[in-house]
Order: structure tokens, then C-alpha cells, then sequence
């Protein structure tokens, strides 16, 4: 998992929090699979009270990343 998606756990909450502050946690493949990992781990846990997910920053997600490189 890379930074861009942290998990913490407390109490039996677990927060996933997308952290990508400066492309307001905009969501990509990568971002994408870590999503999706967390909530492996999460349902690998014996008793969650509940998930949390976040986006560091002023919003939980501005959408999806769309940068295309054009080569000329």
C-alpha cells in the first residue's frame, strides 16, 4: 500500500483516509487498489465496529484522476 491511502485503527474503528491532499484526493488505479486493499484488511479484522473512510484535505474526493500524456 503507498501513502496515498492510510489506515489507522482504534477502538475497533478502522479510518481509511486518502491522502492526496494536493490533487484533492482524487482517485486513480493506484489509489484505486489501495482503496480496495484496505478493505481486505479490514474485512480480514475479527469485529469491526465500523469504517471510516476520508480524504485528507477539505474534501473526501474531487473524483477521478484523468492525466493523459499525449506523445508527439
Amino acid at each position: 500500500m503507498s501513502d496515498e491511502v492510510l489506515i489507522g485503527e482504534a477502538d475497533g474503528e478502522v479510518e481509511i483516509v486518502i491522502n492526496w491532499p494536493d490533487q484533492r484526493s482524487a482517485v486513480n488505479g493506484a489509489v484505486s487498489q489501495d482503496i480496495t486493499d484496505a478493505f481486505e484488511v479490514l474485512d480480514s479484522k475479527a469485529d469491526p465496529r465500523c469504517a471510516i473512510l476520508a480524504g485528507k484535505g477539505t474534501v473526501l474526493s474531487a473524483g477521478t484522476e484523468w492525466k493523459i500524456e499525449v506523445s508527439a
